[in-house]
């Protein structure tokens, strides 16, 4: 005769505690470290022939393969992390059961505010955005194009401090916002001092020049505005470009390609006519001056700062931040609140 019952196979049943025991969450955390680790090293969220560029073609092809170039939104980290909440989130709820003091009460939240941590960064993983922007004083930029809708963004001023030696002391930008609400906001940040609205944060993170000018080729006027140290195309036959380079404060004795000091005292453009790694011809040229490159007459109009800006929007930082206050607690429960002995409370 069959006997009949619900008895689970002991190698199952081992299985599953060894799946949700302590020592695999404490592995799936330190796993998941390293791999966020990785998103440090390497370069997120850039175009693949980036890492093909910079890591080489094998190299950035394994980042690709691997979505190590997207980390944080990767299935295989998203999935680590899901099945880390839920072995969390079971080994809580066994400690619950069993809980007979505050101490493993504040155990308990530890492990609760993994989940909130973990929960805040999948957050900011998979709606989390940050774009850089290069902006002229003056100019203004729609932002839907890069995942912020309905926002525009003009800079209206941009300045530097320096101290006595030259050195930057600190620059600062003033912009006007339009917020997905439609309202127009005026702010202001320097470095290490963001502007915050409705979500969305403005970093101070670059400055550099705007060059205006106009070249000739065959005949015909082509003007430009490049950011220094750029390049224009001539000539796609020939390999024939136009290089800029904007010096504050040019050295006329020396004839140096270092400015003398950041200030605007001197202002040159140092143009030169690059055709693949040689240089044909240099010249340099005042505002308001023409000057010939080998049959290609450059003429220098005028300079002007633009500010270099990271806009960012994470509406997972305050789940993270709450994940971490709750952690907190956890520790202050855990093992700063006295433990109280039962028989010592007990009544003779």
């Amino acid at each position: 005769m069959f006997k009949s019952g619900n008895h689970s196979s002991p190698g199952k049943n081992e299985f599953f505690r060894l799946l949700f025991s302590m020592k695999t969450g404490l592995f799936l955390l330190l796993l998941l470290a390293a791999l966020a680790s990785i998103g440090s090293f390497i370069s997120q969220g850039q175009e693949p022939a980036y890492y093909v560029k910079h890591q080489g073609k094998f190299l950035g092809s394994i980042i690709l393969m691997l979505s190590l170039n997207k980390v944080y939104s990767s299935w295989w980290f998203i999935g680590l992390g899901l099945f880390l909440c839920i072995n969390v989130l079971f080994c809580s709820v066994q400690r619950m059961k069993k809980m007979t003091d505050y101490k493993q009460f504040g155990s308990v939240i530890l492990h609760l505010s993994i989940l909130v941590i973990f929960t805040g960064s999948l957050i900011s993983g998979l709606t989390g955005n940050k774009s850089y922007i290069e902006l002229g004083v003056g100019d203004s930029v729609q932002l839907a194009d890069r995942n912020f809708p309905n926002i525009k963004l003009k800079v209206t001023d941009f300045k530097i401090d320096f101290y006595e030696n030259h050195e930057p002391k600190q620059y600062q930008s003033k912009f006007s916002l339009t917020t997905e609400a439609g309202k127009k906001v005026q702010g202001q940040i320097s470095v290490n001092h963001p502007f915050t609205r409705d979500g969305i944060k403005i970093y101070q993170q670059s400055y550099g020049y705007l060059i205006h000018g106009q070249v000739e080729v065959a005949g015909k006027a082509v003007s430009f505005e490049l950011a220094n140290g750029k390049e224009i195309l001539l000539d796609a036959k020939q390999k024939l470009h136009l290089k800029i380079l904007f010096i504050p404060d040019f050295d006329e004795q020396g004839k140096t390609l270092q400015s003398k000091t950041p200030m605007l005292r001197n202002p040159k453009l140092v143009c030169a006519l690059v055709k693949g790694k040689e240089i044909l011809a240099a010249r340099d040229l005042a505002p308001g001056e023409t000057k010939e490159l080998r049959g290609y007459p450059v003429t220098f109009y005028s300079y002007r700062y633009f500010t270099g800006l990271e806009v960012k929007r994470d509406k997972g930082t305050a789940v993270v931040f709450s994940g971490f206050a709750l952690l907190l607690g956890g520790l202050a429960v855990r093992y700063l609140v006295p433990y109280k002995n039962k028989e010592r409370e007990e009544k003779p």
